[in-house]
């Protein structure tokens, strides 16, 4: 893993892409007993090695851990900093999209149990990693019409390494956003 990681430091050094400091052990263990989950392995390996938040994925950048994306509502963003459904189990396995669907709040609440949001793209796509659930250690992207899962499925680590060789929508081979730069 250390060779993965070092690989993915040094791609997004040569790209001019910086990531915040990594997160000591003892910050990444507090969190996870705050919240009584356990980090997917690849992601808590990159918090610690690589580092936490800074430029993308996804194209307004990656956040920090346990902190929500500018832009949100007041609600929204709340919601994703104090993580109360965090430990809830992810319900999904496929995608899921909604709209056209009767309303229904609580099942499209839900969706977003068991994750972490990572950022958004703007126009209301996010970008959630599953930590709980069969889909754990998985990327998700929720929008305002539904949630579905990278394409082909990545975990964190595939997630930032395709970003980094220019993959960025779902499997589509084309140049990655300036990262909000």
């Amino acid at each position: 893993m250390d060779e993965r990681l070092a690989a993915i430091r040094a791609s997004a050094a040569d790209r001019g892409y910086a990531f915040g400091p990594p997160l000591p052990e003892a910050d990444i263990r507090a969190f996870e007993v705050r919240h009584r989950v356990e980090l997917p392995e690849g992601y808590r390996q990159f918090l610690s090695v690589v580092g936490n938040g800074g430029d993308g994925p996804p194209a307004y950048g990656l956040v920090r851990l346990g902190e929500a994306p500018g832009d949100l509502v007041p609600e929204w963003a709340e919601e994703w900093r104090a993580l109360p459904h965090v430990g809830k189990p992810f319900p999904l396995t496929q995608a899921w999209v909604w709209e056209g669907e009767e309303y229904d709040e609580a099942r499209r609440d839900a969706a977003r149990h068991g994750t972490l949001n990572l950022g958004h793209d703007g126009c209301g796509l996010f970008w959630l990693l599953v930590i709980t659930g069969a889909m754990r250690g998985q990327v998700w992207a929720h929008a305002d019409v539904g949630v579905c899962p990278q394409e082909p499925g990545r975990d964190f680590l595939q997630w930032v390494e395709a970003w980094l060789a220019g993959v960025w929508w779902w499997a589509e081979p084309r140049a990655a956003p300036d990262a909000g730069r």
